[in-house]
């Protein structure tokens, strides 16, 4: 499994921070240059895909004739992490953070579920709620298409029902960036539970993000429903 992510300097920094570092000779430019490509946000996409690969190679071992059956395989998230750059010294750590931070985290998928968990994965498992409240710049893309996926809409609503207690809590955002793609049921064949419970989940997920935009602005890209696009937000460059 991946580690979470975490911005937060490891105990093992004091020590080297008294070194200096042949990074610092470098031009301010050249540095950034090697922040840029050494400090990334995850592709959670990637990420989230790996993790459901893992459970379903899980559920074929306990269903191969060798595998016992008692067993009962529990994927997890491996242990906070943070990026050995960020160990170096705390000039270079704090210039690294400042160059991460003007990239945005685009968030494209919520976490996924896993059934063998007694607990939902949440984004904080990802990423730590420290390197949350620093951000600057989130963008949110949304697939919120219940035939593609009828647990989006349930997985999003608790998705930004964590961002959004972390970032009231504190918050370093300058703008929240929202492209939700929603596809309604169609009503004239009448809505299952199942529709209903999924188009109920996204009205409130857009509905806390809107009301979220009055302590942060929130960018609204494109908001679809059935394909017809319903604002577009002005170029904020």
């Amino acid at each position: 499994m991946d580690a979470k992510y975490s911005d937060e300097p490891g105990t093992s920094s004091s020590s080297s921070a008294k070194f200096a570092s042949p990074l610092l000779s470098l031009p301010p430019e050249i540095r950034n240059e090697i922040y840029e490509y050494t400090i990334d946000w995850p592709n959670f996409t990637d990420l989230f895909s790996r993790i459901h690969e893992y459970q379903k190679f899980l559920q074929g071992q306990e269903s191969s004739e060798w595998a016992p059956l008692c067993r009962i395989a529990r994927p997890h998230v491996a242990s906070l992490t943070t990026p050995s750059i960020l160990l170096l010294n705390a000039q270079i750590s704090s210039e690294t953070l400042n160059n991460l931070y003007r990239k945005p985290l685009i968030l494209d998928s919520p976490p996924p579920h896993v059934p063998q968990l007694t607990k939902r994965m949440d984004i904080t498992q990802f990423v730590s709620k420290a390197t949350l409240q620093h951000l600057r710049f989130v963008s949110l893309k949304m697939d919120l298409s219940y035939k593609r996926n009828l647990m989006s809409g349930a997985a999003w609503l608790r998705t930004v029902e964590m961002l959004l207690e972390v970032w009231c809590e504190q918050s370093s955002l300058e703008w929240v960036e929202v492209q939700a793609d929603y596809s309604p049921p169609p009503k004239s064949l009448g809505w299952s539970f199942g529709e209903v419970a999924h188009h109920r989940n996204v009205l409130m997920m857009l509905s806390m993000l809107k009301d979220f935009g009055k302590l942060v602005p929130v960018v609204w890209i494109s908001e679809a429903w059935g394909g017809r696009m319903i604002r577009r937000a002005p170029d904020r460059h």
